[in-house]
C-alpha cells in the first residue's frame, strides 16, 4: 500500500487491518520503528495473513475512507467525501458535515 497525507502507523493499521491491534505487525513487517513519522507515497507491506476487524476494514474499503490522524481529544478523523468521518474511542462513526 502507497501512505496518504497525514497518515500515521495507526491510521495505516485501522485502514489495511481494521484494527489498531495490527500496528506491531505493521512495524514488524516494514522493519519499522514505533516512532517512525509516515512519509506520504511511501510504499509499505502490508501482509494479509494477520487478521484484524473485516467489518472495519471493509466498511472503509467501501466508502473509499482513507484515515488520516488529527489531534482532536483522542478522536481519529478521515475523510468522507466532503464531510470528516470520526471515530471515537468506543468505536462509534459520527459525521460531522
Amino acid at each position: 500500500m502507497i501512505t496518504k497525507v497525514g497518515q500515521n502507523l495507526f491510521d495505516i493499521a485501522m485502514q489495511e487491518y481494521g484494527s489498531a491491534e495490527n500496528i506491531v505487525n505493521l512495524i514488524q513487517d516494514n522493519d519499522l520503528a514505533f516512532d517512525y513519522q509516515v512519509a506520504a507515497g511511501k510504499e509499505l507491506i502490508i501482509n494479509n495473513a494477520n487478521k484484524g476487524n473485516e467489518n472495519i476494514k471493509l466498511f472503509m474499503l467501501r466508502n473509499n475512507i482513507k484515515p488520516t490522524h488529527a489531534l482532536f481529544g483522542t478522536d481519529y478523523l478521515a475523510k468522507y467525501e466532503s464531510d470528516t468521518l470520526i471515530m471515537t474511542e468506543d468505536g462509534q462513526f459520527i459525521i460531522v458535515t
